[in-house]
């Protein structure tokens, strides 16, 4: 008889790879009728802590009772470079800085099945979650996180476009064409059929309170969505979708200077509306300034240099990313 619960284990890579085998947490929680099969991972990176923290904020608030079929999370995916507090094992340097190492090499999220086997940690990890759970689930969430300087995203295939609304995220991409990057997660789950959606939530490295309650909240919508859970779906009163090939504005300045925002990230901004000045340090006046061409949202301001030796600073210089607009294709608005 089908036992009804919540359970705590591990899952242990069946070898040793880089000179180390781990052991990842696994929770599952079994409900009390037959249902799907959902896997929800996180922290594939080792800088990337909110998806963690919103799955424990689930898993705490999880009922088996209420639960039809079962749901297995994987909030650690990569422990020893969360430990590290680096993107991947042994080294991410690659990632940001020339080292005649690929950077591909060590990101797991490059080593999903089907690859060619190539003794990393990373495809250790991959190949038994793949084997084990991956492989067997209906749906799957994968979370990860990105500079603080952008806003949280939400994408899936347009195939699973009614999921995507209603996993209720407020900014979300819908992709036409199926994924070309071998090793990627949606890549490995669109060529097994499996429906899945990728989250990004900003920043890195750091908790933020309100992106874990909200990516808690969409995970909530996921499991109403596929028929695990009862209960209204919870959405933002506004919904920003956009296409792959949705139009973006890219400004950069071509001056040095202090970089001064006007706006905020998540802002709607008008035609005409200024979005950022660039003053200059010898007397503080402006020395250029950038307005919206059009009716956009303010998803990236200041750029950001990325890695642990480029650090974050409104200074900039002649090229620097300023701001990054993005044109909706569709405005979702949703009673509350």
């Amino acid at each position: 008889m089908r036992q009804t619960g919540k359970i705590q284990q591990f899952l242990e890579t069946k070898y040793y790879a880089q000179g180390i085998r781990v052991r990842l947490p696994v929770l599952v929680c079994k409900g009390k009728g037959s249902g799907p099969f959902g896997l929800i991972m996180s922290s594939q990176h080792g800088r990337e802590l909110n998806g963690i923290a919103a799955i424990e904020k689930v898993w705490r608030a999880i009922s088996p009772e209420k639960i039809k079929g079962r749901i297995v999370f994987l909030p650690v995916m990569n422990p020893v470079a969360v430990m590290m507090r680096k993107q991947d094992f042994p080294i991410e340097e690659p990632r940001f800085r020339p080292t005649g190492v690929s950077q591909l090499l060590y990101n797991m999220n490059r080593k999903w099945p089907p690859q060619k086997k190539d003794g990393t940690y990373a495809q250790a990890v991959t190949e038994v979650v793949w084997n084990t759970y991956w492989k067997h689930a209906d749906f799957s969430l994968d979370l990860h996180g990105w500079t603080d300087r952008s806003l949280s995203l939400a994408w899936g295939m347009k195939k699973q476009l009614k999921l995507l609304r209603d996993y209720g995220f407020p900014y979300h991409m819908v992709t036409q064409k199926s994924p070309e990057t071998p090793g990627l997660s949606e890549t490995a789950a669109y060529n097994a059929g499996i429906a899945h959606l990728v989250n990004e939530l900003t920043p890195q490295n750091r908790i933020r309170l309100e992106i874990v309650n909200q990516a808690a909240t969409c995970i909530f919508n996921l499991l109403k969505a596929t028929g695990m859970m009862a209960g209204e779906l919870v959405r933002p009163a506004v919904q920003y979708e956009f296409n792959q090939q949705h139009q973006q504005i890219e400004a950069r300045t071509p001056v040095e200077g202090l970089l001064i925002p006007a706006v905020n990230l998540g802002d709607f901004v008008q035609k005409g509306q200024l979005i950022a000045r660039v003053v200059s340090l010898e007397n503080l006046k402006t020395a250029w300034e950038f307005r919206a061409p059009k009716e956009a949202l303010v998803f990236n301001l200041g750029g950001g240099g990325w890695g642990e030796d480029k650090g974050d600073s409104n200074i900039v210089y002649p090229g620097s990313l300023v701001c990054l607009l993005k044109v909706p294709d569709t405005i979702l608005k949703n009673p509350q």
